[in-house]
């Protein structure tokens, strides 16, 4: 019936009361034929997952939820209608299970095991006194009555005290959450214990647990126990037994050890050897541990320092400080010289030689003397106490002459041999005089030189003059075919670069001076070459006129002549000699002199430093330190060479000039010691 369908005289209130039953009924109709029409699309949508449980004991109180997601749980199944949801499984006894499930989940049945819960046990002992409860591989432990959660399984709990017999018990937890009650019954021991303990204040300890002071006598329980002994300022003392059932321990008198003194041991100076009671304990400064309660003897001791004693008795743990000053060992020093001499102890004048005064070990004796070199002793450890000191002075000259290196090492490959001061006096032959009438040859050399052994080779000189060609087939000839004042520039580049004052000096004029107080390289002088030529200054004899000697033909492998060897050279030559070169040779190819230097008197000639004057210039007359004359348009040439055959000019005393170079001289450096 339409409301229009109504009576007029219809209450208004049961007309609106018609108007929502109708409104209802039509939307319970909408609801059942949308459900109608929706169960074959959800059947056709839905999958569905069976659940596996166990154990057997979880699926007696089983229930199934779903949450989170179009699903619903079905017995032990879940529809899932949408793509994915999560469930949840419950179980008495058991822990909560949850999980999550998805519609691209290729398996169908899903297993499931439900893990129990743990159950409530509570552990009740009966025992007259107090008893430990103690759970096996675990940290559970404590008094009765204990109550845990613990999980299924076998459990063996210990039960001690000092009046019991140990017991174990081994018992099943249900779990499940169940509870459950676990009742012990232990049996008294009558086991006991007593010891004594020196000093009385001493604590006795059974398994960390203190019961008594001095000594204990009472009950203790079976099993085995660590019994401590403490007590202020001793040694604590441990020791474990084993006590049985009714068994009676006496443990006897214990006595701790009082506990040692510290001691801080320093010394001045230090590094001092400590002794205690004999026996080394360690060095200066040094903690040292001592006993207490007895006299202790301590020994601080250093090489040539007065020991020091001392006793000490310190109380236990006592820590104390000593300090001990070392005197230094006196040593009585008689000091003499010749000649007589200033007298130094430690940089302070004590008066001159001959001179008697007290030094230790590391003092500085010094004698000094105007004109000699110093002379010096460090007092050392080893020695008598009273010690003479003798010194020998040397004037500074020979001072630095006996400290100066025999041989002297220049740019790697340049090498010159120290020479002393000398006398010469050897007579001048008649064929280098040119008369019947004898002359000498007399000079001194005061000042100790350096003279190369080699003539300096073309690779040598090459670093000084870089336009120079060598090669390995030349590198080691002598230079050759230079002036004598390249030769000089050479000597001046060469104490450039070993830092050196130079000996010549070029000035803007061409004069070239000398500093003659300079000890840069420079040539050697004409006296210095045949010093070091003409005689054996080891044993301060005349090897002869020539360099080899007296004999009028050159020995073999004494020098580079023109012997028999320049004949297919076309060159004039000595027919009764022979050697290796028909030219110039590498340096140092033939035996050296009795000092020690080859090729004076072959290969090439070489410059000296000297001015030519003339051929007798500084004979018959005794020279000292000449360096010839002051000025002059020549330089003299010293020694034959590879062209020479003229005995004449192989004399040792024999000079000659060239033109401004000549490819038969070379030359060789030297410098003065000082």
């Amino acid at each position: 019936m339409s409301d229009s369908k109504l009576a007029p005289d219809t209450d208004p209130l049961d007309l609106r009361r018609i108007q929502r039953e109708r409104r209802a009924r039509v939307v319970i109709a909408v609801v059942v034929v949308a459900f109608i029409v929706c169960i074959p699309l959800l059947l056709f949508r839905t999958t569905a997952f069976k659940l596996e449980i166990g154990p057997e004991r979880a699926n007696e109180t089983l229930r199934i939820s779903t949450h989170e997601g179009v699903a619903m749980a079905l017995g032990k199944r879940i529809l899932l209608f949408g793509q994915s949801t999560k469930f949840r499984v419950e179980s008495v006894g058991f822990h909560l299970y949850e999980s999550q499930i998805d519609r691209s989940n290729k398996e169908r049945v899903l297993p499931i095991l439900m893990s129990p819960l743990p159950g409530s046990v509570t552990i009740k002992v009966q025992a007259s006194s107090d008893v430990w409860l103690e759970f096996q591989d675990s940290d559970v432990s404590g008094p009765p009555p204990l109550s845990m959660e613990l999980e299924r399984g076998v459990y063996l709990v210990s039960v001690t005290g000092n009046q019991i017999v140990p017991l174990q018990h081994e018992f099943q937890v249900v779990g499940y959450g169940e509870p459950q009650e676990i009742q012990l019954v232990t049996e008294e021991s009558s086991a006991s214990m007593t010891v004594q303990v020196i000093p009385s204040t001493a604590d006795v300890e059974i398994n960390g647990i203190p019961v008594g002071r001095g000594g204990y006598s009472g009950t203790i329980a079976v099993g085995t126990h660590e019994i401590s002994f403490v007590a202020e300022y001793h040694l604590p003392h441990r020791q474990q037994i084993t006590v049985g059932v009714n068994e009676d321990v006496d443990l006897g008198l214990v006595e701790l050890r009082p506990q040692p003194a510290s001691l801080e041991v320093t010394s001045m100076p230090s590094d001092a050897s400590i002794l205690l009671d004999g026996k080394y304990v360690g060095s200066t400064p040094s903690r040292v541990t001592i006993g207490a309660n007895r006299a202790v003897e301590i020994k601080v001791r250093k090489p040539n320092f007065v020991t020091q004693t001392a006793t000490l008795e310190l109380l236990p743990g006592q820590s104390v400080a000593r300090s001990f000053n070392l005197d230094p060992v006196k040593i009585q020093a008689e000091v003499t010289s010749m000649p007589e001499a200033n007298v130094w102890l430690n940089g302070e004048r004590k008066g001159t030689t001959p001179s008697t005064f007290v030094v230790h070990v590391g003092d500085i004796v010094k004698v000094t003397k105007e004109g000699f070199a110093s002379q010096s002793v460090e007092i050392s450890a080893a020695g008598p106490n009273k010690r003479s000191l003798n010194f020998t002075l040397v004037d500074e000259f020979q001072d630095t002459y006996n400290k100066a290196p025999e041989l002297l090492f220049v740019q790697n490959t340049i090498t010159l041999r120290k020479v002393p001061p000398i006398q010469v006096s050897v007579s001048i032959p008649t064929e280098v005089a040119g008369g019947s009438e004898s002359n000498a040859r007399e000079f001194e050399l005061t000042r100790a030189f350096y003279l190369g052994t080699h003539e300096i080779r073309r690779k040598e000189y090459a670093k000084f003059a870089t336009s120079l060609t060598v090669d390995t087939s030349n590198e080691n000839l002598p230079i050759a075919e230079i002036s004598w004042a390249e030769a000089a520039r050479f000597c001046n580049w060469l104490s450039s670069q070993e830092n050196l004052e130079s000996v010549y000096v070029f000035r803007t004029n061409g004069e070239i001076a000398t500093n003659p107080r300079a000890l840069g390289f420079r040539l050697p002088t004409e006296a210095e070459w045949e010093a070091a030529t003409q005689l054996d200054i080891g044993r301060n004899a005349v090897i002869g006129v020539y360099p080899w000697g007296n004999a009028s033909i050159p020995k073999t492998g004494t020098g580079n002549y023109s012997g028999r060897e320049s004949r297919q050279d076309m060159h004039p030559f000595l027919n009764d000699h022979l050697d290796n070169h028909s030219g110039v040779a590498p340096v140092g190819s033939y035996r050296q002199n009795a000092n020690g230097f080859h090729d004076l008197g072959g290969n090439v000639a070489e410059w000296v430093h000297d001015f030519y004057e003339s051929k007798s210039h500084g004979w018959n007359r005794k020279l000292r330190d000449p360096l010839g004359p002051q000025s002059g348009l020549d330089r003299i040439v010293k020694g034959a060479n590879f062209r020479t055959h003229d005995l004449k000019e192989m004399y040792v005393n024999a000079r000659k000039v060239v033109g401004l170079k000549d490819e038969t001289v070379g030359f060789r450096v030297a410098k003065w010691i000082w």
